[in-house]
């Protein structure tokens, strides 16, 4: 399991390797469509579901001074994410891969940047979606006859030798502008996944040749919400990744939509007060590393019992919901021969809190817990060889199959 340090190490990596040379491509691992589960991605940690950071970091690394200051670093931290959104060209940027604004803002060190940003992200395993907006493709198209040809010949010669990233596409679906463009870059990047932003009005398919769509729950259409619209969307995307795009981070809907298989989450910007959000975006960030070592979780309907609305299970570990009025409720554990006891703990996602007990046996299917106070506790249980509390290690994550 990765833990919470080691994920800050990650990204404190990302914003500080922004500025060294790219190392070998032979010691990572792009992205690519999971073999086995295609409507997920195959990230540089797998199985995976990438939590993106909110809004776009393009904005601070394409304005001069990069503004990746202590500030940035800490928020980045403080998210726990492990992917962000560049886009590659907007109204604010102070650099521009079609002309050259100045002596000092070169074409030269724009692509520069993209080769650091995308080699960085790739060196401390997290991954970055390069999004193409209608602002690049006016300025595409306002430019040389052999501008779209050259910002993809631009693109390839800045990411070679560096695993590819994502690549997503922010346009009206028949923008005919937009499929000349992912033409040539799949002309020039054989292994390059490119998706679409499913936008408002818009229904999938989309038409076009993509690899993934980014499509708000929204959009689907009624009865579906909730998890039920991230299937929805998975049904309508032809069994390819579904990137789930919220207006804002929500702790029990983020799981939810991993757990209908959801291969991703992106975020609009963070909303005053910033606060609630961040915090709500690290507990799903970190959350999500406790279940099964990043293993996307499930669904477990046969665990329901009164007062429980539901179960999901990552690894070894059961994560309990509990209705808002529930005081005390029995929850059922199942009974595995190899895992004898249990470790319960009730989790505050509203501050990252966890309250762990020591380890005790199954006596029964059922047992008895009490949140501790008015807070959004969730409850866990994390099956064990260990029946009461003789070792100080944590339990080893297996996979396992209930039976009810």
């Amino acid at each position: 399991m990765i833990s919470f340090s080691l994920r800050r190490v990650l990204w404190v990596g990302l914003v500080l390797l922004a500025s060294l040379p790219v190392a070998s491509a032979a010691v990572w691992e792009g992205v690519r469509i999971e073999p086995t589960e295609p409507s997920r991605f195959r990230f540089a940690r797998s199985p995976q579901v990438a939590i993106f950071a909110p809004g776009n970091f393009g904005s601070l690394s394409f304005c001069d001074p990069p503004q990746w200051g202590s500030l940035s670093q800490a928020m980045l931290s403080e998210w726990a994410c492990d992917g962000m959104v560049v886009s590659f060209l907007e109204e604010n940027y102070a650099f521009s891969p079609v002309v050259d604004i100045s002596t000092s803002h070169t074409r030269v060190a724009y692509w520069a940047k993209i080769r650091e940003i995308a080699g960085a992200s790739a060196a401390s395993l997290s991954i970055v979606d390069f999004r193409v907006t209608s602002h690049l493709l006016d300025e595409l198209e306002t430019s040389a006859s052999q501008s779209v040809g050259e910002f993809a010949t631009r693109l390839a010669e800045a990411w070679d030798g560096v695993p590819a990233p994502l690549v997503s596409v922010d346009a009206e679906p028949d923008d005919p502008r937009a499929t000349q463009l992912v033409a040539q870059l799949r002309e020039r990047i054989p292994v390059l996944l490119v998706g679409a932003v499913v936008g408002d009005g818009e229904s999938l398919p989309l038409p076009g040749d993509w690899d993934f769509f980014i499509a708000r729950t929204e959009s689907a259409p009624s009865p579906y919400s909730g998890p039920a619209a991230t299937a929805w969307l998975r049904s309508q995307a032809g069994g390819r990744p579904v990137v789930v795009l919220s207006e804002r981070p929500d702790f029990r809907a983020g799981l939810f939509q991993m757990a209908a298989g959801a291969a991703g989450l992106q975020f609009d910007s963070l909303h005053p007060p910033v606060k609630p959000d961040a915090n709500a975006l690290r507990s799903l960030s970190n959350f999500r590393w406790r279940m099964g070592a990043g293993v996307p979780p499930r669904f477990y309907d046969g665990l329901l019992s009164p007062g429980v609305s539901a179960v999901l299970t990552g690894g070894n570990r059961l994560v309990y919901f509990l209705q808002p009025s529930a005081s005390a409720v029995r929850i059922r554990i199942p009974e595995i021969p190899d895992l004898p006891g249990f470790i319960g703990s009730w989790y505050d996602p509203e501050k990252d809190e966890h309250l762990i007990f020591p380890p005790q046996p199954i006596a029964g299917r059922e047992e008895l817990v009490s949140p501790p106070d008015d807070s959004p506790w969730v409850y866990a249980v994390d099956l064990t060889q260990r029946i009461s509390d003789d070792a100080t290690t944590s339990p080893s994550v297996e996979e396992f199959e209930p039976e009810f």
